[in-house]
């Protein structure tokens, strides 16, 4: 392999290092995105088992993505909303039943570790349809990133909606994307580099909700810019016609050289 393509606001500014291929950094998330746009219809949270006068965070990862190195993480976030007054995390099962059991188990004993209640503050669901899933993210006050394994069609999803999405910004490009996201919108106040951050960010804006429209509304304003964007269409298209015309220069020198 002699390229990876990535985009410039998902990578670190000393990117190069983590590769071993040249790196291409197309503009922006180094893709093209339309939004998804789905005919939303009304929800009522109590046939989902959700309470509609609590804060719901969201928590939209595949159980996978969820690393047991962060599940005190999930347990001190609920343990805030107990001492602010309530809100619930809201996970979501796959279709691997048995990676689901293993997850969901090991957040429970977390919570045991921290003295918080599982059964009080988490709700995990089924997979929803699109146009449900996007009716709960407008009835919710927050979505969550996943820490080290970061979201990217979710954080678009969520912006889609207006729904604020706390991001967790790693090293590596896995743990960025929704970070790239929120930078690009001009909201580093929802950009958090560490788990004590991530913990204390989360639980303030559960209990803020003039932040959080304060944010929806920016949000709002701002999207249009993450979406339809040729920018680095047109760049891939540059760098793939300049990688052939190199390759093919050097097939030519070495021809000659040959000869």
């Amino acid at each position: 392999m002699d390229l990876y393509y990535s985009g410039e606001d998902m990578e670190p500014p000393d990117a190069e290092r983590n590769y071993s291929e040249r790196l291409v950094r197309l503009p922006a998330f180094g893709v093209y995105v339309d939004p998804l746009s789905p005919e939303i219809p009304d929800l009522d949270l109590h046939e989902l088992g959700l309470p509609a006068d609590e804060p719901l965070l969201l928590c939209p990862g595949a159980p996978f993505k969820y690393s047991p190195l962060h599940d005190h993480v999930w347990a001190r976030i609920a343990a805030g909303l107990h001492t602010r007054g309530g809100g619930w995390l809201v996970f979501f099962r796959s279709r691997n039943q048995s990676m689901d059991t293993l997850v969901y188990e090991r957040l429970r004993a977390a919570f045991d570790r921290e003295g918080v209640d599982f059964e009080a503050h988490v709700c995990i669901l089924p997979t929803l349809a699109r146009p449900k899933y996007f009716a709960l993210m407008q009835r919710s006050a927050l979505m969550l990133d996943t820490l080290g394994f970061s979201g990217f069609n979710t954080a678009l999803q969520a912006v889609e909606c207006g729904l604020p999405l706390l991001a967790h910004e790693g090293k590596f490009l896995c743990a960025r994307l929704a970070s790239a996201v929120m930078r690009r919108l001009a909201l580093p106040e929802l950009v958090a580099d560490t788990d004590e951050a991530f913990i204390a960010k989360a639980v303030q804006l559960a209990g803020d909700a003039k932040s959080r429209e304060r944010l929806k509304k920016q949000i709002e304003n701002r999207r249009d810019i993450l979406f339809r964007d040729l920018g680095p269409v047109r760049a891939l298209e540059r760098s793939l016609s300049d990688a052939i015309a190199d390759d093919q220069s050097g097939r030519n020198r070495n021809r000659t050289s040959w000869d």
